[in-house]
């Protein structure tokens, strides 16, 4: 079974801000799952402390569990989320290798991904949330970049706040299907596959 974290702020007032690249990401997924002949729905769980769609994934290499989880608590109780969802699971899940988070990261460019596993939060809120109450940072990150241009004048807590301009809008969006694209690959075939594949470049964009 595979646990696939997006990380955002609930609510109108946050939509397309910056701070919720993982909310777009999740968003991308879930449309592009209920479409693949290869994925079955396996049901939606909505409560006010989450949403989580589970499906069963089905390809040449293997057949995989895998629900999307989109805590709405808010950014900084990202982990209570994420520690209490895990009690509920009856599969075998292993954290270093099951559990997925996908989040914005302003150490990179907007547009950009970049896979990486076992690494400190780096600042994210969310991340050391999910780092504080599942006691480990040995997970695999999605960092989707959202920093856009060189000069950053506003403070990172306001910074990660401010909505796109329609210019970075257009941007986010593709890499957020960019980004599902990238995952549902991973499933298919290996995170290490992907990896190879984005991290050889300093900054992947996708075409």
């Amino acid at each position: 079974m595979k646990l696939l974290v997006f990380l955002g702020n609930p609510g109108k007032e946050y939509e397309y801000t910056r701070h919720n690249a993982g909310f777009l990401c999740f968003d991308e997924l879930t449309q592009i799952l209920d479409t693949l002949d290869t994925a079955k729905q396996l049901g939606t769980r909505t409560k006010k402390e989450y949403e989580a769609h589970t499906y069963q994934l089905s390809s040449r290499l293997k057949s995989e569990t895998v629900t999307l989880l989109k805590p709405l608590t808010y950014m900084n109780r990202s982990g209570e989320v994420v520690r209490e969802y895990l009690k509920t699971i009856k599969e075998p899940f292993t954290m270093n290798k099951d559990a997925w988070i996908i989040h914005d990261d302003i150490a990179l460019p907007l547009g950009t991904l970049r896979l990486d596993k076992n690494k400190s939060a780096g600042g994210h809120n969310g991340v050391e949330n999910i780092i504080t109450h599942l006691k480990t940072k040995d997970m695999i990150r999605f960092r989707v970049g959202i920093l856009a241009g060189t000069n950053r004048s506003l403070r990172i807590e306001e910074y990660v706040l401010k909505k796109y301009s329609r210019t970075e809008l257009a941007i986010i969006k593709n890499m957020a299907v960019c980004t599902a694209e990238k995952i549902i690959e991973a499933l298919n075939m290996s995170i290490p596959f992907v990896q190879q594949k984005v991290n050889r470049h300093v900054f992947f964009k996708c075409n």
